[in-house]
């Protein structure tokens, strides 16, 4: 997904996005010169990630 649509999505700025992109706390996908969000990465992160520890 690009930066732009993440960006929405989670109700940031785009500027946000590329510094936790930029920080390596989203995955990325590398498809020439784009860089795009990794969704499924994303969403496996989220859901290995337990609330209650």
């Amino acid at each position: 997904m690009s930066r732009s649509k993440f960006a929405q999505h989670v109700g940031v700025t785009e500027d946000t996005v590329t510094g936790w992109i930029n920080k390596g706390y989203l995955p990325v996908v590398e498809i020439g010169k784009y860089r795009l969000v990794n969704l499924a990465l994303v969403t496996k992160n989220a859901l290995e990630q337990s609330f209650y520890e």
